[in-house]
C-alpha cells in the first residue's frame, strides 16, 4: 500500500511539473509566434519597397553606364536615387539603411545611419561591398531571403534585389527588431535572441559566454530543456521571410518556483501514509484482511463450480460475521436457482430448435402449387404425380418434429429431391452433382443444414441465358470432421452480403431473403460450440459461391445448456 502512494505522488509531481512547463511553453510560444510575424510583416514592407525601387526607378538603369564617359549623368542619376532613399526611409521605421550598388562602378550608394559612429558606418558598408563583390558564393537563395551580416559594430539582417547590374538593398538592425521584447517578462534571466540558421546567437553575447552549455536548436511547436547548472526552457519560431529565428529562453527555476512547496506537501502526505500503514497494519490484517481473504478462497471455490464450499461463520467482528452468513446463504440460493435455469434453458433450447427447423419459405410453396396448376392445364399427369410425390417427400422431411440430428444419407435424399422439384420448375435450365462417400452416409448431421444454401444458390445466382450447375461435395477430414462443401456457378454473393456473413450478422429484411443462412447459423452456435462448428462464406473466383460446413463426426458434443 505505501509503495503506490509513494509512486503516485512522485509521478503526480513530475506531472505537475511537465504541465507547468507545457502551459509556459505554449504562453511563450504563441508570443514568440505573434511578434515573429510582426517582424516578418515589417520585413515584407521593406522588401515590396525594393522591389518597387529595383522595377520602377529609372535611374537606375543609368548607374548601369560607366562613369568615366557618362560623368555628368551617372552622377545626377546618383544624386537622385540618394535623395529618393533618404526621403523614403523615414517612412519603414524597421530599416537603418538602404542602399544602391553599381556593379558598373563597383560603388555604394547609401543613405545615412543615424545614431552610429563613421567607423560604424564604414564597416557595415565594407561587409555589403564585400557581400557584393563575392556573391557567386551564395547561390540562387542569396537575393530570396533575409541573410545575416556580421560586423564589428553588430549583427544586421540584409536584403538584396538584383536588377540587371545594379543591387537595391536594405539592412536591419538586429537591436532594432528585439526592442519590443523589452516589455515581454520572461524572468530576471530570460532572454529572446535572433539566432542565425545555424541556431549562433546574434545578441547577448556575455550571457552566452557565462552558460557556454546552451544548446539553441529547438524542436517546432515543442519546447527544449538546455543547460547544465542553469537550466532554461527554449521555445522558438522559425521566419518566413529569412534565414532566421526567433527564440525565448525562460529559465527552468522560475517556472517551477511554486513548485516547492507542493513538493513539500507531497513529502509530508507519503511519510504520513507510511506512518498510518505501519500503525494500522496488524489491525487491518487481524480484523478485515484475514477475513476477507477466507472470503475471497470461498468465492474462487464457487467460481470454479464448486457449490458445496461454506465459510466457517465465527469471525472477528459482526460485520464480517453477518457477511460469512450472507455470503453462505447466498450460494446456498444460488446453487438452487442453477438448478432452475439449467432446466429452463434446456427447454428453451429444444422450443427454439423445433421452431428453427419448422420454418418454410412460402414463396416455394406457393411456386410448387404454381407448377401444379400449369401440369394440370396441359394434362401431364404423369408429371403431376411425380411432383406431388416430390411435394410429399419434401414437407414430410421437413416437419420432422423432435429431431436435432438426421443421418447424412436423409438429408442428402431431401436434397436431391429438392432439385427435382426445382428441375421440373426450370427445365433444362438446372443441373447437379453430389459426391459423397458411402462410408459417411449414416453419420449424424443437423436436420436442414445444407438444403438453405441449395436453395439460395437457385434464388440469387440463377440466369436465365446461362444454365445454372450446383456441386456438393463431403468428404472426411483430420481430426475426425466432416466437411460439406455447396459450389454454384452464379456469380457469388455481393461485398456487402459477404461481410455481413462472416461477421455472422443477421441478414434478413422485409421480404425474407437469406433467412435460411441465418437459421443455420443460428442453429449451429445452438448446437454446437464455436470449435466444433465452423461454416465458411466465400466467393470462388470466376466459379460463383462457396459454402463449407464443418462439423464433428458422429454429430459431436451438443451443448449442455
Amino acid at each position: 500500500m505505501t509503495i503506490p502512494v509513494v509512486i503516485l505522488l512522485f509521478f503526480n509531481n513530475q506531472y505537475a511539473i511537465k504541465v507547468v512547463r507545457n502551459q509556459i511553453a505554449q504562453s511563450n510560444q504563441n508570443t514568440i509566434s505573434l511578434y515573429m510575424n510582426q517582424i516578418d510583416m515589417g520585413l515584407e514592407e521593406v522588401d515590396k519597397y525594393l522591389y518597387t525601387i529595383a522595377t520602377q526607378e529609372t535611374n537606375l538603369n543609368y548607374l548601369k553606364l560607366w562613369e568615366r564617359n557618362h560623368h555628368q549623368t551617372y552622377n545626377k542619376a546618383k544624386i537622385q536615387i540618394f535623395k529618393r532613399l533618404s526621403k523614403d526611409i523615414a517612412s519603414y521605421k524597421l530599416a537603418d539603411m538602404f542602399f544602391v550598388y553599381s556593379d558598373s562602378n563597383q560603388e555604394l550608394i547609401k543613405t545615412s545611419m543615424h545614431g552610429y559612429s563613421f567607423e560604424e558606418r564604414e564597416a557595415i558598408a565594407g561587409g555589403i561591398i564585400g557581400l557584393l563583390q563575392e556573391k557567386p558564393e551564395y547561390g540562387h537563395h542569396y537575393y530570396d531571403y533575409w541573410s545575416v551580416l556580421q560586423t564589428d559594430s553588430g549583427n544586421f539582417l540584409y536584403h538584396i534585389v538584383k536588377s540587371g547590374t545594379t543591387y537595391v538593398g536594405a539592412i536591419v538592425n538586429v537591436k532594432n527588431v528585439m526592442t519590443p521584447f523589452d516589455l515581454v517578462d520572461l524572468g530576471p534571466r530570460g532572454k529572446a535572441v535572433l539566432t542565425t540558421s545555424e541556431d549562433k546567437p546574434m545578441s547577448d553575447a556575455e550571457f552566452f559566454a557565462e552558460n557556454p552549455s546552451l544548446q539553441l536548436s529547438y524542436e517546432k511547436r515543442e519546447y527544449t530543456l538546455t543547460g547544465l547548472n542553469n537550466r532554461f526552457l527554449i521555445v522558438g519560431e522559425q521566419s518566413r521571410k529569412g534565414m532566421f529565428n526567433l527564440i525565448a529562453l525562460i529559465p527552468n527555476d522560475v517556472i517551477l518556483e511554486k513548485l516547492p512547496v507542493l513538493q513539500r506537501i507531497f513529502s509530508v502526505l507519503s511519510f504520513g501514509a507510511v506512518l498510518l500503514v505501519i500503525l494500522f497494519l496488524f489491525f487491518l490484517r487481524k480484523v478485515i484482511l484475514h477475513p476477507i481473504r477466507n472470503i475471497v478462497s470461498a468465492m474462487r471455490t464457487v467460481s470454479s463450480g464448486f457449490m458445496d464450499s461454506r465459510i466457517a461463520e465465527r469471525a472477528t467482528s459482526t460485520e464480517m460475521e453477518v457477511m460469512n452468513k450472507t455470503f453462505n446463504n447466498m450460494v446456498t440460493q444460488i446453487q438452487a436457482l442453477k438448478i432452475s435455469v439449467y432446466e429452463e434453458q434446456l427447454n428453451h433450447q429444444r422450443a427454439e430448435l423445433k421452431q428453427l427447423q419448422l420454418q418454410v419459405n412460402p414463396h416455394f410453396f406457393l411456386n410448387s402449387l404454381n407448377i401444379i396448376y400449369n401440369l394440370a392445364r396441359v394434362k401431364d399427369f404423369e408429371l403431376i404425380k411425380d411432383m406431388s410425390m416430390y411435394l410429399v417427400k419434401y414437407f414430410r422431411y421437413t416437419f420432422r418434429s423432435g429431431m436435432a440430428l438426421v443421418e447424412l444419407k436423409d438429408e442428402i435424399d431431401h436434397i436431391r429431391n429438392y432439385l427435382n422439384i426445382q428441375e421440373l420448375r426450370f427445365p433444362g435450365q438446372l443441373s447437379f452433382r453430389i459426391a459423397i462417400p458411402d462410408n459417411l452416409l449414416h453419420h449424424p448431421i443437423p436436420l436442414l443444414v445444407i438444403q438453405p444454401f441449395v436453395e439460395n444458390a437457385i434464388k440469387h445466382a440463377f440466369i436465365m441465358d446461362k444454365p445454372l450447375h450446383i456441386e456438393i461435395n463431403v468428404n472426411e477430414q483430420p481430426d475426425s470432421v466432416l466437411c460439406i462443401i455447396v459450389r454454384d456457378n452464379g456469380k457469388g454473393f455481393p461485398a456487402e452480403v459477404l461481410a455481413r456473413l462472416l461477421d455472422e450478422q443477421p441478414l434478413v429484411n422485409e421480404q425474407g431473403e437469406h433467412i435460411g443462412i441465418w437459421n443455420v447459423q443460428h442453429r449451429l452456435r445452438l448446437m454446437y460450440t464455436h470449435e466444433q462448428s465452423l461454416l465458411t462464406v466465400t466467393n470462388d473466383p470466376n466459379r460463383g459461391a462457396r459454402i463449407e460446413i464443418r462439423l464433428p463426426l458422429g454429430g459431436g458434443n451438443k451443448r449442455s445448456a
